[in-house]
């Protein structure tokens, strides 16, 4: 007992050093020809998978008040370490030619801040002129526009990637609160944020839910605080010893892998039945209690191992197809 419960200790410990994956589950194999064609085209072409967007549809924008609140919005975005590009009509560039040096240089479209509205309204026309951004940052028909954030790839794999995107969700709703222009978010690196987010907070609340059903479980069975109590502290050592093995293998938890703990939980409940409803059938034929352990582990047992078998085939099985 003691020696399993410093293991259970150890493991605990190195448990806390499991690291969550941003990266997406590998669903199809790498040999496929789909995914082969789709991995030479990315490499050709790139991925949009790193740029997040910011909607505005509503006319008040260009207002000069709200325009200069626009403006330090992008540059304050622009400045934020793990951004690598920040594209909005704050800060847009047009092309012009240079004939002394016969080559075309790129010169922003608002040298600075506008001071006036007359001054605003010139400039706006002029970004709305240039057909390269017609259609793409700008809605002649609707004057609606966005921001395109372009955020570092290594930022997007890492514990950052959340930090990152809820600043810009957050600087996206000061400017809304300040302006009351309404600013929709979109794009890949938000979507996914919001997702793993929500799945590590699922995935705590299942580990939570099915350790309180299967505790209501065993005690309606065996009416018993004791029967309901030892299963669990069993299961909780087991999840632990699970955890901390990942952690010390490398492993990361990803949407596959982050549903072994309700798993083993829901599992290892009917083990505890099976188990304690054969010893006290067994010890009340001839109240041995020696005798009648050694035969539930003889019989109930192998019962017990064929089903953690399953479970660990699943498990693995699951853990190769998230690396």
């Amino acid at each position: 007992m003691a020696l399993l419960a410093v293991i259970t200790v150890f493991m605990g410990y190195q448990s806390q050093n499991i690291k969550w994956s941003y990266d997406l589950a590998n669903i199809v194999p790498e040999k496929d020809p789909d995914m082969v064609y789709f991995r030479q085209f990315r490499k050709t072409f790139g991925e949009d998978g790193n740029i997040m967007a910011l909607g505005i549809q509503d006319s008040s924008v260009y207002q000069l008040d709200n325009f200069k609140r626009f403006s330090e919005l992008t540059f304050k975005l622009e400045d934020k370490e793990g951004i690598r590009n920040v594209l909005g009509l704050p800060n847009l560039q047009k092309l012009e030619k240079n004939n002394a040096k016969r080559a075309f240089e790129l010169k922003p479209v608002f040298d600075s801040i506008p001071e006036s509205q007359d001054e605003l309204d010139s400039l706006i026309a002029a970004a709305t002129s240039l057909k390269f951004y017609s259609g793409q940052l700008i809605n002649e028909k609707n004057g609606a526009t966005l921001l395109l954030i372009t955020i570092e790839k290594d930022i997007l794999n890492s514990k950052n990637r959340d930090d990152l995107v809820n600043f810009i969700i957050d600087e996206g709703r000061e400017f809304e609160k300040a302006s009351g222009i309404d600013v929709h978010f979109a794009g890949l690196p938000y979507s996914r944020s919001i997702t793993t987010s929500k799945v590590k907070a699922e995935l705590n609340m299942f580990l939570v839910l099915s350790l309180i059903v299967t505790g209501i479980i065993l005690f309606l069975f065996f009416r018993s605080f004791k029967a309901v109590f030892f299963p669990l502290v069993i299961i909780g050592v087991v999840v632990v010893w699970v955890m901390g093995t990942l952690a010390l293998l490398g492993y990361k938890i990803t949407l596959l892998t982050g549903l072994i703990p309700p798993i083993i939980v829901v599992i290892g409940i009917p083990n505890s039945v099976y188990m304690l409803n054969r010893y006290h059938h067994e010890f009340s034929e001839h109240g041995d209690q020696m005798k009648a352990l050694s035969r539930i582990i003889r019989k109930i047992g192998v019962v017990t191992f064929i089903t953690n078998l399953n479970l660990l085939m699943y498990l693995v099985s699951g853990i190769y197809c998230s690396i």
